[in-house]
């Protein structure tokens, strides 16, 4: 079972996200291998490399993340927002909902 990206997948995501075609998350679809990991593990995997490196994350593209707001009325317009949104264990289901459901397991089971 996968349990990380290794520094080499954070580097490839950091270069997805600033790609000049991704202009918001809906433009995102990031695909893990069912066969791996199951959707659930892996969008858990990508809330700790959030949390991990919300500095790059969120400075890759921050108009990715400060039209977001949580369900407080907080919007995410810096990378310490968005870091306290991924380890708030309150807004788990809202950070999975808000920011990483373009995380999907496919392929055969």
């Amino acid at each position: 079972m996968q349990t990380n990206l290794g520094s080499s997948g954070v580097e490839q995501f950091l270069a997805y996200l600033s790609d000049t075609r991704v202009k918001s998350l809906d433009n995102l679809v990031y695909v893990f291998n069912r066969k791996k990991i199951k959707e659930d593990a892996a969008r858990n995997l990508m809330k700790t490399v959030f949390r991990l490196n919300a500095v790059k994350i969120f400075n890759s593209k921050p108009s990715l993340f400060n039209t977001i707001s949580t369900s407080t009325g907080t919007l995410i317009s810096t990378s310490a927002r968005l870091e306290a949104f991924a380890t708030n264990a309150i807004f788990d289901a809202e950070f999975k909902e808000k920011i990483l459901y373009f995380v999907i397991a496919n392929g055969n089971d």
